[in-house]
């Protein structure tokens, strides 16, 4: 491997304004983290979601972002495939790819949402099984196969498969995307344990065996401070009232429990730097991609965190 690249993950939440100047703060800070040297920009995509992760529709904000950066890459982390209609997501996505000049990402996965699913009429326990029956067609379709009808995607994509990564923690998972020829996205945090570089580990070395030159991307929350911060606390105690909210498992009420769950690592910035490459060295991650904020902070104090890190990871000098 050689030098690891480093991306942003935000997953961007409302504050008191209102959703246009939220959405547009998301553009400004996406312009931000390019110029900071930053490789890329992920955002998690939520439906009907007015509080965390309150993006909708990652491929129209990142239209917007892509005509605001020149050599950012940029996508969401991840997109439920089961909710989508896989014609016209390969059309908004090959859209976003020609207006971006091949800069954007896919991230797809199963979903973890109820609420949304039962809102769009799916089965949300048949959700894994929908993903494995859909996903071979919707990148056939990507590469230009047959759509239906004889038709074919248009605009055409360069490489697709370069640009679709399955979101995945488990061996199993890291192997059915590397046989399929895509990416691997692993999660900031795993839910069944307690310790994600483990099973993320062993994810890698599953995916290399089957995809040697594939590109995998591994997120870390950081935060900048100590471990007791209020501001730290109060954004994981408004993600618990989101998992809680939508009818997911909440996090553990002893702090020093909920910061491994979240797998949330503190400090200083250059003791951040060296304590995340260290963390992600057994997994040879191609990109890391790091969390300045549990939630809940404004822009200006995300872009100082964020800031901070490019500085202590060295960005500018690449």
């Amino acid at each position: 491997m050689g030098i690891m690249d480093i991306g942003v993950f935000i997953a961007a939440e409302p504050h008191e304004r209102g959703p246009a100047e939220d959405l547009h703060e998301m553009i400004d800070l996406a312009q931000a983290v390019e110029e900071l040297g930053y490789r890329s920009l992920y955002t998690a995509s939520r439906h009907f979601s007015s509080g965390y992760a309150a993006v909708p529709s990652p491929l129209v904000l990142f239209a917007a972002v892509a005509e605001r950066t020149t050599t950012l890459e940029f996508g969401p982390s991840v997109i439920t495939l089961p909710l989508e209609n896989l014609h016209r997501l390969a059309e908004d996505f090959a859209t976003l790819d020609a207006i971006s000049g091949g800069r954007a990402i896919l991230g797809v996965g199963s979903g973890d949402d109820p609420p949304a699913f039962e809102a769009m009429g799916v089965e949300f326990d048949e959700r894994a099984g929908m993903l494995s029956q859909n996903i071979g067609g919707f990148l056939e379709i990507l590469q230009g196969g047959d759509a239906g009808a004889g038709l074919t995607l248009y605009p055409p994509i360069d490489n697709p498969l370069d640009k679709v990564a399955l979101g995945a923690q488990s061996a199993r998972g890291a192997s059915w995307a590397a046989s399929l020829g895509i990416g691997l996205q692993q999660g900031r945090s795993e839910p069944n344990s307690w310790d994600p570089t483990v099973s993320q580990v062993r994810a890698a070395e599953a995916y290399r065996a089957v995809h040697p030159n594939g590109r995998i991307s591994t997120a870390r929350n950081a935060w900048i401070g100590s471990p007791d911060d209020p501001d730290l606390w109060e954004g994981i105690r408004r993600h618990d009232e989101f998992l809680k909210a939508r009818g997911r498992a909440g996090l553990p009420e002893d702090r020093t429990e909920a910061l491994r769950k979240m797998n949330i690592r503190t400090g200083t910035p250059e003791g951040l730097a060296i304590d995340l490459k260290g963390a992600v060295a057994s997994i040879k991650p191609d990109e890391l991609l790091i969390t300045a904020d549990p939630g809940g902070l404004e822009a200006s104090d995300r872009l100082k965190r964020l800031t901070a890190l490019a500085e202590a990871f060295g960005l500018g000098d690449r």
